[in-house]
This record gives structure tokens, sequence and C-alpha cells, in this order.
């Protein structure tokens, strides 16, 4: 799970059941509140939530441009996620 408007993998937490889940939203919230833009209109209000297929990891970087996904690369991950958080590498 996300907020849709941080990067770099801040506020990505894994979550395995329920109660992991509320954590993970209040974490997120306190996140979000603490960076809070000064117009209340760019407030994140979304969450992206997932489920993990099983196997390797792979990450896509690339951009889009007038609908387009130009990919600049692909690559492996170097090893599965360890905890609920994700780290870049």
């Amino acid at each position: 799970m996300t907020p849709g408007g941080l990067a770099g993998s801040r506020g990505v937490i894994r979550v395995d059941d329920p109660a992991e889940f509320v954590a993970a939203v209040r974490r997120t919230a306190r996140i979000l509140r603490v960076e809070a833009p000064e117009n209340p209109q760019e407030t994140h209000t979304r969450l992206c939530v997932e489920r993990d297929l099983p196997g390797p990891e792979h990450a896509l970087e690339g951009l889009i441009s007038n609908a387009r996904l130009e990919p600049l690369a692909l690559f492996d991950k170097p090893g599965p996620l360890v905890g609920p958080f994700c780290e870049e590498r």
C-alpha cells in the first residue's frame, strides 16, 4: 500500500492481515499529515493497495509523455522483501 503522491517508496508498507492493514493506514496518515502541502487541494487522499505475486521482483523505470510509456531501465531486485517496509536499493 502506498499513498499516491509519495515517491521513493515512502509509505510503502507490506501487510499480511486486517490488523496490519489498519496499522499501516494509520501510519501512512501520520506521514501525510507531517508532509501536508500548503494548498489543501493538493492533499493526498488516495492509497494504492496491491497484492504481491509470488516469485522474483523486477522494477521498471520509465517516463510517461502524451499517454505513452518510454521505458528507461528494467532490472531485477536483489532480494525478497523482509519486514513491512520497502527499502530503496
